[in-house]
């Protein structure tokens, strides 16, 4: 969890999610919005991606863990190809449908070896989005604009989307986006998790019974 204020920001619309005006402009400037695309990796890709993670940050969800995951939806390892122009960047998100929503909300979702029967298969419309990991050395901001991106596609209407910081650089990067502790908003959500809404802020968010009804 980050533990320094968070001052208000001023927010910009990336279409389904709410980032901060200052990362807008940024895309802009660089010219990312156009360029942002991704795809899906192989398996081999993302063993040997989950590799160099590894090397970066050190433990993280094995192997095994991540195969089951992707052969369950092969689009959540999302490769930010730019040629030319340095390492590319990649996005693991895990695509929540209610009762994956509703277990992140209450502290209850495994996010190291995730419940299949929480995360969306390709043809289903995800409830939330979390960005499951971010491995993009010196092209932070390309990788999460394609992803974003990708998932205006997955999302046209917006979903709220989680994370966690692995790094104190990796913290400071995402609260420049405009993420905030997931605890200010659902109380019994693990402390590290953070969040941003689709809303114009100040609008509520809306927790989930840890039953999954209202």
């Amino acid at each position: 969890m980050i533990n320094e204020k968070v001052l208000p920001v001023k927010r910009s619309s990336y279409k389904t999610v709410a980032f901060t005006d200052q990362f807008s402009r940024l895309i802009d400037a660089r010219g990312f919005r156009s360029m942002s695309a991704s795809r899906p990796v192989s398996e081999d890709e993302a063993r040997d991606l989950a590799s160099k993670l590894r090397d970066a940050v050190g433990e993280t969800a094995d192997d095994a863990t991540l195969l089951r995951v992707l052969r369950h939806n092969p689009e959540i390892i999302r490769l930010a190809d730019r040629p030319g122009e340095g390492e590319p960047g990649f996005v693991a998100y895990l695509p929540l449908n209610a009762a994956g929503y509703t277990a992140l909300q209450w502290g209850e979702l495994s996010r190291r070896s995730p419940d299949l029967a929480h995360l969306c298969r390709p043809d289903e419309a995800p409830v939330a989005l979390y960005m499951w990991c971010v491995y993009a050395p010196g092209n932070f901001v390309p990788a999460i604009a394609a992803i974003a991106a990708h998932f205006e596609e997955i999302a046209p209407d917006g979903v709220p989307m989680f994370t966690s910081a692995a790094t104190a650089p990796a913290a400071r990067l995402f609260k420049s986006l405009g993420f905030t502790p997931a605890s200010d908003h659902f109380p019994e959500a693990e402390s590290d998790v953070l969040t941003i809404f689709p809303q114009q802020p100040g609008e509520p968010a809306a927790t989930l019974p840890k039953n999954g009804r209202r």
